[in-house]
């Protein structure tokens, strides 16, 4: 009995023993470089980790990743005293974003580094990245000759479109260059140019700002006068680009701006003449005094040239060279006509006519005579009509349309006045209730139409 009693002990201490041993792992010990963080003066070092239970499909993807990122971290960037950002002497946020952009591309660009060790528990796996700091240089300066390369040959062809007076190509070709040129805009990028050493960063900037320097905006009229519910005409409107030199220049973006009110079309190249009109279909003020401006519109250039959001950040503080014409507001002129009757027979007096009169004048509005000096023309025709009777009252109705034509005779506005009644003891009181409340159909409703059309 004894014997099997520690026999059976034995084989239950065998098992518990058995039983630990399989629910646990071994874990080996943290590598050194996990520990303390490696300093090698030939190397960049990147060390990242994944989470198993956040990243459990992809955490060795993960930590591979962000030792890249890491590595990427140490590869810091000093801004050349002779490199175009240097010179530009841009404010911080452009700083900034340049180096967190720059790291970014540097991490997309990475060559040359090599996987050293990998390390995992039950919770976490470990990547440790090294590159060799002279592998990367040299592959740094391989990418950099070529960018070079390929901005000197934009800004070749550019100075040729310039000197054949193709500004737009040539801005373009430029702005291509230094976007060539982004990755390494800390850089003095010195190179040579017909037997010349320059810093090809700094040129290409000074040659974009040398040809919209170079470019002005004139016209022939500096001062214009516009009517209120008027369109102005394009050459009223009309612009020349030329160069210092007198050429006119075309294909250059022109945008335009009126204080009045907003504009449909606001963007135009010049013709190959070098000129660029505009025009305002309808002029909708309160003040007597507005202003229209055209300007050379680098934004146009730079969405054609590049979609690089630093490059455009660079140009964006290039001042337009812009045109401002004084516009003197004048209030419109109405010529009002109206043929009003009373039971087909005429009016001895335009009721209507005199109401809309008075309201239009409250409006700013100008009032004429003289058909001939008129910008409008209104026309009101009315007539009033018997109704059935209602015991001992009489009830007539009343219809009138006011409409409203331009020079040209084309009908900007049209309204009808239908069954407007009157009720009195007699016919010709209902009727005068009839106009009475035409006149007040006018007031509150057509007036107020005419001027929101129209102005």
């Amino acid at each position: 009995m004894r014997i099997v009693f520690k026999v059976i002990s034995i084989l239950f201490i065998v098992i518990c023993l058995f039983t630990q041993c399989a629910s646990t792992k071994v874990v080996p010990n943290q590598p050194v470089w996990l520990l303390n963080r490696p300093i090698n003066q030939s190397y960049y070092i990147g060390i990242g980790s994944g989470n198993k239970r956040i990243n459990a499909s992809n955490y060795q993807q993960t930590a591979k990743n962000n030792a890249l990122n890491d590595l990427a971290g140490e590869i810091r960037v000093n801004i050349s005293n002779s490199s175009l950002l240097h010179t530009l002497a841009v404010n911080n946020a452009v700083n900034e974003t340049y180096d967190s952009r720059t790291v970014t591309s540097t991490n997309e660009s990475l060559e040359g580094y090599e996987l050293t060790d990998t390390y995992e528990d039950q919770n976490n796996y470990w990547a440790y990245y090294k590159l060799s700091k002279q592998t990367y240089e040299e592959i740094k300066q391989q990418r950099i000759q070529k960018a070079v390369n390929n901005a000197l040959s934009k800004y070749d062809k550019a100075l040729n479109f310039k000197a054949q007076q193709q500004y737009y190509n040539a801005s373009i070709l430029l702005i291509k260059g230094l976007e060539d040129l982004k990755p390494y805009l800390s850089e003095p990028l010195q190179t040579k140019y017909q037997d010349k050493d320059i810093y090809l960063g700094n040129e290409i900037m000074n040659e974009i700002l040398s040809i919209f320097n170079e470019l002005s905006i004139t016209s022939d009229l500096k001062e214009i006068t516009a009517k209120k519910g008027q369109p102005v005409d394009e050459e009223l409107l009309t612009f020349t680009v030329s160069d210092k030199k007198g050429h006119r220049i075309e294909n250059i973006p022109v945008a335009a701006d009126f204080t009045g009110c907003a504009m449909i079309d606001d963007l135009d190249r010049t013709s190959a003449n070098g000129i660029v009109s505009f025009t305002i279909p309808k002029v909708k003020s309160k003040k007597s005094m507005e202003f229209f401006s055209a300007k050379i519109d680098i934004n146009s250039i730079l969405q054609e040239a590049t979609n690089d959001f630093l490059i455009r950040k660079l140009l964006r503080n290039i001042k337009p060279v812009a045109y401002n014409k004084q516009v003197s507001v004048q209030s419109p002129v109405f010529y009002i006509s109206s043929t009003e009757r009373r039971f087909e027979k005429p009016a001895d007096y335009s009721v209507l006519k005199n109401a809309l009169s008075g309201i239009l004048t409250q409006s700013d509005i100008n009032i004429t005579d003289n058909s001939k000096s008129a910008d409008f023309y209104v026309d009101i025709q009315s007539n009033t009509k018997p109704a059935e009777s209602m015991n001992s009252l009489f009830k007539v109705s009343l219809d009138a349309v006011v409409t409203v034509r331009n020079r040209e005779a084309k009908v900007l506005y049209q309204r009808n006045m239908t069954n407007i009644t009157g009720v009195q003891l007699t016919y010709d009181s209902a009727g005068n209730d009839a106009y009475n409340a035409a006149v007040e159909y006018i007031k509150n409703r057509i007036a107020p139409d005419i001027v929101e059309q129209l102005f």
